[in-house]
């Protein structure tokens, strides 16, 4: 399903590590694919400021998924409210999506350069966790 001009549904949900072990990683609850939709916006935003692909590494997780790659008990992919992503230069990704925060033209939850860019965590604030405005964190 087509949620934005360059994102779909199934990018948000589908996981190598749910297919190789068998994990189902739908959303059962209809609130979770509203903020999977919701998110989709803010990452058409980006997009569109970069003009060029990015790609969804981890999306939504279940719970026996997230446990499976030992995310966080209260990580936002929990709630389709955060994703991984990457593109050609993810530095270059990081500092755009700074920019677009100091601008106004986003508001993120978190922002997180992983591992020396080999991977940008991006979240936004659901109900589910507690409110933070575009925190900027880099790790490992």
């Amino acid at each position: 399903m087509q949620l934005t001009s360059n994102f779909t549904y199934e990018e948000f949900v589908r996981s190598e590590i749910a297919d190789k072990y068998g994990i189902d990683n739908e959303p059962k609850r209809g609130d979770i694919r509203a903020t999977i939709a919701e998110f989709a916006q803010v990452l058409q935003k980006i997009r569109d400021r970069l003009g060029e692909p990015i790609h969804i590494s981890s999306g939504y997780r279940s719970t026996e998924l997230n446990d499976t790659v030992c995310g966080s008990v209260n990580s936002d992919h929990l709630f389709g409210a955060a994703a991984d992503v990457r593109c050609s230069d993810n530095k270059k990704l990081f500092d755009l999506i700074c920019e677009m925060m100091k601008n106004g033209e986003i508001q993120l939850r978190q922002l997180i350069d992983e591992h020396d860019y080999r991977w940008i965590h991006i979240s936004i604030n659901n109900k589910w966790n507690s409110f933070k405005t575009n925190q900027i964190l880099h790790i490992g």
